[in-house]
């Protein structure tokens, strides 16, 4: 139980960690009044960079979740199976949100390069 406790105060620096990266993500520099496409379009890049990270983050929590899961159940096959589980569905998240940030990287791109 003590080295679950040890291990766990890793998951509470993970705020510290990452917080910053996801306030300093949805910062915006205020157009200058005019309402262009162009602006719409930075607005929603910026947004869908946030959530992006929000979600990315989430996605390392559930699989961080999963490993402990596995690591406190080691007797019980259930609790090693739903650990699993989680780490599974955590990969695919962070897949996607890979695959999601890459596309959008690509569109901001060919939108302005």
């Amino acid at each position: 139980m003590r080295r679950l406790k040890e291990k766990l105060r890793i998951f509470y620096l993970l705020p510290a960690v990452f917080g910053g990266k996801i306030a300093l993500a949805s910062i915006s520099i205020p157009s200058s009044g005019s309402s262009t496409l162009d602006s719409l379009v930075q607005k929603i890049i910026a947004t869908m960079n946030t959530l992006i990270y929000v979600l990315f983050a989430l996605a390392t929590v559930v699989f961080a979740w999963g490993i402990i899961e596995m690591l406190a159940g080691a007797g019980d096959t259930e609790k090693v199976e739903a650990g699993r589980r989680h780490m599974i569905w955590g990969i695919i998240g962070l897949a996607i949100m890979l695959s999601a940030w890459g596309i959008a990287e690509m569109i901001k791109n060919f939108l302005y390069y």
